[in-house]
């Protein structure tokens, strides 16, 4: 993300842009550091639809995951890189560990 902000934005007039509406705005709550789960809440549609989306971002954009999609879409200027959260550590479960 740092390098595509680094370059900066190809100007893009709505026709370029291969996403709809409904996956712009997954993305930019995703480039925002949302996960799955508050971007369904926050859209008020189910998990597993913010899902189907994402899925099909990444393969309209030929990207492996959603970072580099979004890295894809600043680069673009189709999300503001003002509105892209810095990575933010998640603690990971460990498993096989009990929690008491």
């Amino acid at each position: 993300i740092v390098d595509a902000m680094r370059a900066g934005p190809i100007r893009a007039d709505d026709r370029d842009i291969p996403l709809t509406a409904r996956e712009l705005e997954i993305l930019a709550a995703a480039a925002r550091g949302m996960r799955n789960r508050e971007i369904a809440d926050a859209m008020g549609i189910g998990e597993q639809t913010v899902k189907n989306h994402m899925s099909s971002v990444l393969l309209r954009l030929g990207v492996r995951n959603r970072t580099l999609a979004v890295a894809h879409a600043v680069r673009r200027g189709w999300i503001d890189p003002g509105d892209v959260s810095p990575p933010v550590p998640r603690r990971r479960s460990r498993r096989g560990s009990r929690q008491a």
